[in-house]
């Protein structure tokens, strides 16, 4: 609305003004150690909150911190036999495909729901000759994933993956037909489901060092 003398409000600024600055020295392009060192207290102050505010509302992308939870996947060969084909919970004498999965939350509380394993191309798209491998913690949906922590199977038959984990979590996962395992540049996209329906995914490449995202 405009004043009584017909000019427009002034808009409130969110910082005050900076502090008096005589004999302060002018800051050059990249402030060196003896330009901060030689600023008074308070204008020092004022800079700082200038920075802090300028980056609020930055996405944490832009500012290059972290984002959690993350999920990192490593492929460990076929060295153990700890699930069947099917739905069969126990070992059948056929070494399985073996991943540990790491869970980094960042110290936030997550609730982890379920953990699934397919055979995809190199950006995640289900594929195979005829339908895609897929290994999943809970039946119905494909050949079962056997899931340890600690060296304790999570989920038996009758038992899905329910826990609730808060910072650097590792689990080792367990799927039969070796076959597709000892692939030379197969792809496998690899996924843990959260209570709060946001899912965390890699896709890995059997003897490729590392996840490629």
């Amino acid at each position: 609305m405009p004043e009584a003398d017909g000019s427009r409000p002034k808009r409130a600024s969110v910082l005050s003004a900076p502090p008096d600055r005589s004999s302060v020295p002018e800051l050059p392009c990249r402030p060196t150690a003896h330009a901060a060192g030689s600023m008074k207290p308070a204008y020092l102050s004022w800079v700082l909150k200038v920075l802090i505010a300028s980056s609020t509302y930055l996405p944490a992308a832009v500012l290059g911190a972290e984002e959690f939870p993350q999920l990192q996947v490593v492929f460990l060969g076929t060295d153990q036999d700890k699930v069947g084909t099917g739905y069969q919970t126990h070992p059948n004498g056929d070494p399985d495909g073996h991943f540990r999965l790491t869970i980094k939350t960042g110290g936030a509380v997550v609730q982890v729901t379920g953990m699934w394993i397919y055979t995809s191309d190199e950006r995640g798209r289900p594929v195979s000759s005829t339908r895609p491998a897929q290994w999943w913690t809970t039946t119905g949906r494909g050949w079962i994933l056997g899931v340890e922590r600690d060296g304790k199977r999570l989920n038996q038959w009758d038992r899905k993956i329910d826990e609730v984990v808060s910072g650097t979590v590792e689990y080792h996962v367990f799927a039969d037909g070796s076959t597709w395992f000892k692939r030379p540049g197969q792809y496998f996209t690899v996924g843990i489901d959260l209570a709060d329906s946001r899912t965390l995914h890699s896709i890995i490449r059997v003897g490729v060092a590392g996840p490629l995202r």
